[in-house]
């Protein structure tokens, strides 16, 4: 009996110490297998990367622009006094250079990444350059790519979209407001905005709807947008726009836009946009009020007025097959400036800080109104064409072509300048091109081109209280040479 139980014992210990090795090569087993799942995993993750960036489409564009001025100034009004800070005389061999590094990337149908890198700058500025602080830095233009100085970069457009079916996309980020129709004629370029330039013609954050109406209703290449965007001004007091409050005013734009080919005309499109902002706001000022030397913060309402803008275009491109571009616009505004009452005495103005009662006395409101109401109306009218001529050079044809553009009194719209230093939408009077393209390869020409303008009233949407747009008489000319090449 004792021997019996002694051969069990005997054969459940080699039994058991023969289950523990299995059992520890089967733990080292998954434990192999665990470290040969992450090392495919992290090529896997390798290889993903490796798709991504060669789904990247790059491309480029550069402008080479020598700009020479002419401007006089014939008005009685003292140039300062109005906040023009030009004087008469001539100014040539001004030139600049703008590049913009171009990224699209595709992922699967339903999202896509848009990204403009932009440098815009005058040819090796003189004047020193500025970091966060006011003080000027002792590194001039000549020595910033070869010296460290920091990380700044900047986007002129940094947007994704979102399909999300369809006939329905969403966007967001800092949209495609800038160089929309009809620039793509005058730079001789691919359209690259939906929105027409003489609407909105700077780069704007925001959100963006838009509807496929060709896949909603059979409407051919018909589009219509929803958008939104706002400014907000950091004050002060408030640096930081995570912790925006009240004291940071933010001016708000909704918006609705359509565009759609013209019917029986090939190569033709209409556009139509509609925006309105109902709180047109300011940032913070600061004035020398006893001329003493000591600047003192004025007093900033947090609504002006409001203001609504509408743009028409129609744009043809070889109208008919033909070698003749043409444009013709029209579009306005609606400024209604907010009015002073005894329930909001500081309502609708700029004025100086509340005295011991909490008055402020008016000095600046919208387009110089007496805060009594009222509605102001601007118009302006936008045509111009591009002709290619029977002359070849590399393979390409001369172009010639000119446009004209007119603001009445109190027209207004937030626009940038271009690469010759001017605004054609920001002028209350006329502003007159012309200008041939020479070709010097396929994606490169020369624009050899002529700008006058006359300014009959100035650009301003702040003007001193009750007193009006004043009349001036202002004369631009700018003859400029410019280089646009595409990669």
């Amino acid at each position: 009996m004792n021997k019996k139980i002694s051969a069990i014992f005997i054969f459940l210990f080699f039994f058991t110490a023969l289950s523990g090795e299995e059992q520890c090569d089967k733990e080292k087993e998954i434990e192999e297998n665990r470290i040969r799942i992450e090392e495919l995993e992290q090529r896997l993750n390798e290889v993903e990367r490796a798709t991504l960036v060669d789904r990247v489409d790059l491309s480029m564009d550069v402008r080479m622009t020598v700009n020479n001025y002419i401007y006089r100034e014939k008005s009685k009004l003292e140039t300062k006094d109005l906040g023009l800070l030009r004087e008469d005389g001539e100014t040539w061999g001004q030139a600049n250079m703008m590049g913009r590094l171009k990224m699209v990337s595709t992922l699967g149908d339903r999202l896509k990444f848009t990204g403009w890198l932009t440098m815009f700058k005058q040819f090796n500025e003189s004047s020193p350059f500025r970091y966060e602080s006011t003080e000027l830095e002792p590194m001039y233009d000549m020595g910033r790519s070869r010296y460290p100085s920091n990380s700044r970069v900047y986007f002129e457009r940094l947007f994704i979209d979102l399909f999300i079916t369809d006939w329905l996309a969403f966007s967001i980020g800092r949209g495609p407001t800038s160089e929309g129709a009809p620039a793509d004629i005058r730079y001789d370029n691919v359209e690259l905005s939906s929105f027409p330039e003489s609407a909105i013609d700077s780069p704007l954050d925001g959100m963006y709807l838009t509807f496929n109406l060709e896949e909603m209703f059979g409407v051919t290449q018909s589009y219509l947008r929803l958008w939104y965007v706002h400014r907000i001004y950091i004050t002060d007091s408030i640096k930081n726009s995570f912790f925006a409050t009240k004291e940071n005013p933010y001016l708000h734009f909704f918006g609705i836009e359509f565009d759609a080919p013209v019917p029986g005309v090939t190569g033709g499109r209409f556009y139509s946009n509609f925006a309105f902002s109902p709180d047109i706001t300011i940032g913070e000022r600061y004035a020398d009020l006893n001329g003493n030397g000591e600047e003192e913060k004025l007093m900033t309402p947090e609504k002006l007025g409001s203001l609504f803008s509408w743009t028409l275009l129609a744009k043809f491109r070889n109208i008919n097959s033909t070698p003749l571009d043409f444009f013709i616009g029209t579009g306005g505004s609606l400024i209604s400036p907010a009015v002073r009452n005894k329930e909001n005495p500081n309502r609708g103005f700029l004025g100086t800080p509340k005295d011991d009662d909490g008055i402020s006395t008016p000095l600046q409101t919208l387009l110089g109104n007496d805060l009594s109401g009222g509605h102001y109306v601007g118009l302006t009218g936008y045509a111009g064409f591009r002709y290619a001529l029977p002359l070849h050079i590399a393979g390409e044809k001369i172009k010639v072509g000119g446009d004209y553009n007119y603001g009445s009194r109190y027209f207004f719209m937030y626009f940038s300048p271009d690469v010759t230093g001017l605004n054609r939408f920001s002028v209350r009077g006329h502003h007159v091109e012309g200008y041939f393209q020479i070709p010097v390869h396929r994606k490169a020409h020369f624009k050899l081109g002529y700008i006058f303008e006359k300014h009959d009233h100035p650009f301003f949407l702040m003007a001193p209280a009750g007193a009006g747009i004043p009349e001036i008489d202002e004369r631009i000319h700018n003859i400029f040479l410019m280089l646009n090449a595409y990669f």
